[in-house]
């Protein structure tokens, strides 16, 4: 695949492409991960809710109380997302390395998604405070550089990175406790999925990877990328 005959260089038809996969917003700005989950997230939100609720019942119910903090096993989990992430910021940056001066779509999407990555990075690094390990992935760093110094082959393998990031987090949602960190871990995980959808749109694929995303097949596991040191 030639990734420079996709898309049109000129900022109209950027604009026209992003806003077609639903990505404008998020291109312009980034993304809402910057922001930890508070009174206004969903998932703060019924939160307290049931903690109204639970005490104008005066606490008849056997409910568990809601966390917000992250526990200690948030912070594992949190940990390992980093970890990807931090892959991710990694991979992009040799991809812009492969891609400097390339005047089309690909090349600004590359320096974007980066960018994205990044802030993945540095909000889960506040939200963690000083249990942040900083610690980039190197066994999916390792397994994903050829695809990524390689012109033909980085959208492709942007994708399924994206794809896998996206399923990853779900995952770890799915085993979260507290409120802050399931409200980070959600943000990004939505955006991540927005990512692999404009990938796929710029690679010229008849079917979007929505199957991909959702899938737990796709999510990486910590015995094959273990988060080292």
């Amino acid at each position: 695949m030639d990734i420079t005959a996709h898309g049109e260089s000129s900022p109209a038809g950027r604009r026209r492409f992003l806003r077609a996969v639903g990505l404008g917003g998020a291109l312009s700005a980034l993304p809402v991960a910057l922001r930890r989950a508070d009174a206004s997230h969903p998932l703060a939100a019924a939160a307290t809710t049931t903690s109204t609720a639970t005490t104008t019942a005066e606490a008849t119910t056997t409910a568990a109380p809601v966390v917000a903090a992250p526990t200690k096993g948030d912070v594992a989990l949190l940990v390992y997302a980093q970890s990807i992430e931090l892959a991710a910021v990694a991979l992009y940056a040799k991809a812009g390395e492969t891609l400097a001066g390339e005047p089309v779509v690909t090349a600004q999407v590359v320096d974007v998604f980066g960018a994205h990555h990044q802030a993945y990075v540095d909000a889960l690094s506040g939200l963690l405070g000083r249990k942040a390990t900083n610690t980039t992935n190197a066994a999916l760093v390792e397994k994903l550089t050829p695809k990524f110094s390689a012109a033909d082959t980085i959208v492709e393998a942007a994708m399924a990175l994206e794809e896998s990031a996206t399923a990853t987090h779900l995952d770890l949602l799915a085993k979260l406790e507290g409120t802050d960190a399931a409200g980070l871990v959600s943000s990004i995980m939505i955006v991540e999925g927005r990512h692999a959808v404009a990938l796929a749109g710029i690679a010229g694929g008849d079917t979007l990877p929505t199957e991909a995303i959702f899938s737990a097949k796709s999510a990486l596991k910590q015995s094959d990328y273990p988060v080292e040191g």
